[in-house]
């Protein structure tokens, strides 16, 4: 599916706003989706509530009132309140660009934001919890109108780090504290830590029962390499300067190929969803193909 330019990475963050930005993907979102965005999330049978004047007799459960005398409808997964913690990745390497292009993190902003958003205009509730910089920042769980703009205030307020950190398997190891009630999880990161760290972190936030989705940034750049000019480049965590030729080049591209099945690995081993996402592809591609992909698990 090609989105209109309206949606792409540059063109939404020239909105400026991030309150402006989110409602902008979240239409781009209603218009690309052929059922409604509820039922996307999960249509699966859950239990039974007495019915109410305000119901559709059409949904009464015929079959249980003739057992028990008294008037029920089925309630469903779709109709009961999600819980949500987005982890958004706000570490050093989350913030690299090249030139004038959007940043890993400020795409993993919007991203947070429009899912922050879809998720509240469903009536579910949504945290939001940030690691890879001292100190960490976390926004508990809720759902309401005043709540959507705390979560997008701490999400526009993230400034320089004061000190940087690779904080995954402490956030992943944390988790309990982090939420009320098992329910989703939505990790936003480049995922740039050691294996042993990525294979232990996805393993702890799925211990619990939670259900994780997993979204990998990375950097067009980063696949593509334009650097056309370029002799040596700097490492983005280590600052190591490393020499830049045609054989790096074609290794880094494989490099990075590489990560992403690797992580899809991890992540499918796991039970969890795996989106790999470059900052060039829209938000709204990326929360649409998460929706689908979402459907197909459940």
């Amino acid at each position: 599916m090609n989105t209109e330019n309206r949606w792409n990475p540059e063109a939404l963050k020239a909105l400026g706003r991030l309150d402006l930005i989110a409602h902008e993907v979240l239409d781009g979102i209603r218009q690309g989706l052929h059922r409604s965005i509820r039922r996307g999330f999960s249509a699966e049978f859950f239990d039974y509530r007495s019915y109410e004047p305000s119901d559709d007799a059409a949904k009464i459960d015929w079959r249980l009132y003739a057992r028990t005398g008294r008037f029920f409808i089925k309630r469903f997964e779709a109709e009961t309140s999600l819980e949500c913690m987005v982890l958004l990745d706000v570490s050093n390497s989350m913030r690299w660009r090249w030139e004038k292009t959007i940043s890993k993190q400020e795409y993993g902003v919007i991203l947070a934001a429009s899912l922050g958003l879809l998720l509240t205009s469903q009536r579910d509730l949504v945290g939001l919890h940030t690691f890879g910089m001292t100190p960490n920042r976390h926004l508990p769980a809720k759902s309401s109108r005043a709540h959507i703009d705390d979560f997008f205030g701490m999400l526009a307020s993230q400034g320089a780090p004061a000190e940087s950190a690779a904080e995954l398997l402490e956030t992943a190891r944390a988790i309990d504290s982090l939420r009320a009630h098992k329910g989703l999880l939505i990790l936003i990161s480049d995922l740039e830590v050691p294996e042993t760290d990525l294979r232990k972190s996805i393993s702890l936030l799925r211990a619990r029962g939670d259900e994780l989705i997993v979204f990998h940034l990375l950097d067009r750049a980063e696949i593509e390499l334009p650097f056309h000019d370029a002799t040596h480049l700097e490492d983005s965590e280590t600052g190591e300067i490393i020499r830049f030729d045609a054989a790096y080049r074609k290794r880094q591209k494989e490099i990075a190929g590489e990560f992403q099945e690797k992580v899809r690995t991890i992540c499918m081993e796991n039970g969890a969803l795996s989106i790999a996402v470059d900052t060039s592809l829209s938000p709204v591609e990326a929360i649409l193909e998460m929706n689908h992909r979402r459907k197909g698990m459940l």
